[in-house]
């Protein structure tokens, strides 16, 4: 019977689940679709790094506040269930350190200091400072959690402190060493880049506004591969992907662009139009975007209580008001852009989005899984998908339905499976059948 756990236990985590713990469940857990919660006592500047006298980040631009307000971003770590925040450079911050707010504990954590090995020369071309760590920089959306190698990455840097350059530089922060990592470079300098995880193929996608690449990553072996190239310039874009339709898509500064990146060689841009209203198209300051897949949608945040779904089978925008019930709104998104600050909770399907430093996290939710069906095209991928990773990422997803939704779902595909004889799709089915339900 243990080893019957045990296997059990593997095969979640596999698939992505993480077992309940009765210990973290917070105030998170209570919120009803369409609330939102401010965690009391939560600003990160209760964490800052305190600098010695006389340090040249004190004197320098507005400090540790630029980690959010300076065109910087954030990423999320769903491993250990906390929002990660990097940021500053140019005139505004020094500090290369990096905060993390947990999500189950409600609180925030500096996972290590800044370096002390600064200066003030404001025609520095490297992208380093004197201990070899990265200087502090405008982070954009250039900055992602990547699983593969637990890693917080940096895709080059730009603006950098003092003199507003950038580097192409990778970077990887290791989480147990607190330690910053140099990867392969990156083609070109990502000013105003935006980038997004695909857990399909587990590769990472960044489009570098300087040049006008689309890049893949594939982390383990650090290798890099531009995809597409298009001289055009996406400055208020937030992107995010749709792992079923096999697409990087793009949103803000007037417009929607799209790869397909399930595509061989290089990859054409498209421009969709969309429907609905266009409160997210039309925003100048890079909107938090998401994909959701429990509502096999994207989810957009731009300010305020109202959160904004895309159809990605319809191109269809949806307004979702709060509901009748909801007592919080969220400060106000930050005028220089909210990019990764804003990020979908897998293990509470809900969502983090944080302003300033000086100002509390915020904690919404938009659907009940429980009350939701399985997607649409998650059914039909488990049918008749032929990229045997989708089917294995849409079976995971699907077996984190109540049992009731999810077991007839999978059933039905792999009784698919088995008539077609696709026996790797049928494996990850049957995988996703063994597995206990998620919440």
């Amino acid at each position: 019977m243990k080893v019957l756990l045990g296997t059990i236990a593997a095969l979640a985590v596999a698939l992505g689940h993480r077992p309940a713990d009765a210990g973290e469940r917070n105030a998170v857990d209570d919120l009803k679709p369409g609330e939102w919660l401010e965690v009391p006592d939560s600003q990160m500047l209760k964490v800052a790094f305190q600098w010695p006298k006389g340090a040249v980040s004190t004197q320098n631009g507005i400090g540790v506040a630029g980690v959010m307000s300076c065109w910087s971003g954030g990423a999320y770590d769903a491993k250990r269930d906390r929002l990660l925040v990097w940021g500053g450079g140019h005139f505004a911050y020094a500090g290369n350190e990096v905060y993390a707010f947990d999500v189950n504990a409600l609180r925030w954590e500096r996972l290590c200091d800044p370096s002390l090995k600064t200066d003030t020369d404001y025609h520095a071309g490297s992208d380093v400072y004197e201990d070899g760590t990265p200087r502090s920089c405008h982070t954009y959306g250039s900055i992602q959690y990547v699983p593969t190698v637990d890693r917080l990455c940096s895709f080059g840097t730009c603006a950098n402190f003092p003199a507003s350059k950038g580097g192409k530089t990778a970077w990887a922060f290791d989480f147990e060493k607190k330690l910053w990592e140099k990867k392969s470079p990156v083609a070109s300098i990502g000013f105003e880049s935006s980038s997004a995880w695909d857990p399909v193929s587990e590769r990472l996608w960044c489009r570098m506004n300087g040049s006008g690449d689309l890049l893949e990553w594939e982390a383990v072996k650090d290798a890099w591969t531009k995809r597409a190239n298009h001289d055009n310039r996406y400055w208020d874009h937030s992107a995010a992907i749709d792992p079923v339709g096999r697409r990087y898509v793009g949103a803000g500064g007037k417009c929607v662009h799209v790869y397909d990146i399930g595509a061989e060689g290089k990859i054409a841009q498209q421009k969709p139009a969309t429907t609905g209203p266009q409160d997210i198209v039309e925003s100048a300051r890079n909107p938090g975007f998401q994909y959701d897949p429990v509502l096999d949608r994207f989810v957009a945040w731009d300010g305020g209580a109202a959160l904004f779904t895309l159809d990605p089978a319809t191109w269809e925008w949806r307004k979702h008001e709060p509901a009748a019930g909801n007592k919080v709104t969220p400060t106000a998104a930050c005028a220089n852009g909210t990019y990764g600050r804003f990020r979908y909770i897998p293990s509470k399907n809900a969502y983090v989005v944080v302003n300033d430093v000086k100002q509390n996290v915020f904690i919404g939710r938009l659907s009940d899984r429980a009350a939701e069906p399985v997607p649409r095209r998650f059914v039909e991928a488990l049918r008749t998908a032929k990229d045997a990773r989708l089917v294995r990422w849409v079976a995971g997803e699907v077996a984190r339905w109540p049992k009731d939704k999810a077991e007839p779902v999978l059933k039905e595909a792999l009784a698919a499976r088995k008539v077609s004889g696709d026996a790797e799709g049928a494996k990850a089915v049957e995988a996703a059948l063994a597995a206990p339900a998620g919440k």
